[in-house]
């Protein structure tokens, strides 16, 4: 026959087991993406593992943030086409008090070629091990 007691032990011993089972709580993953020490100026970056793609955009200075990713080991992928020159606009009114119009598309000049094998995570070698509320992962390709 349970005590009163044991049943109260008992009881919270189920209560732990049953906070600990819990999913782990999501990652915010942060970081810069370079290829030789010189900043990825746009491109996407995305992290795959169990079926899961998570994904984020590359800005100028080849930093990007992907919310949400769920804790684990990631096999990377990291995508940059060249930018397509864009003609300047003939016939456009332009104000006076802000004589450059904002940029459409990222500066061809600015562009750094990312080797295509990291197009793929099957190709690409890069992984990032995701774990805690925040992460910081860098990534340098060749």
């Amino acid at each position: 026959m349970l005590t009163l007691a044991k049943a109260r032990f008992a009881l919270l011993g189920i209560a732990l087991l049953a906070a600990g089972c819990g999913a782990p709580s999501p990652s915010t993953v942060t970081g810069k993406v370079t290829v030789k020490g010189k900043p990825v100026h746009f491109g996407s970056i995305n992290f795959y593992a169990n079926g899961e793609v998570f994904a984020g955009g590359i800005d100028e200075n080849g930093s990007y943030t992907i919310l949400n990713v769920t804790p684990g080991v990631y096999k990377i992928s990291v995508v940059s086409d060249k930018p397509q020159a864009v003609p300047p606009a003939q016939n456009v009114k332009r104000d006076p008090t802000n004589p450059a119009p904002p940029q459409a598309v990222p500066q061809v000049s600015k562009w750094v070629p990312v080797d295509p094998k990291y197009a793929s995570p099957d190709t690409s070698g890069k992984e990032v091990t995701v774990k805690g509320t925040t992460t910081t992962a860098d990534v340098e390709l060749d």
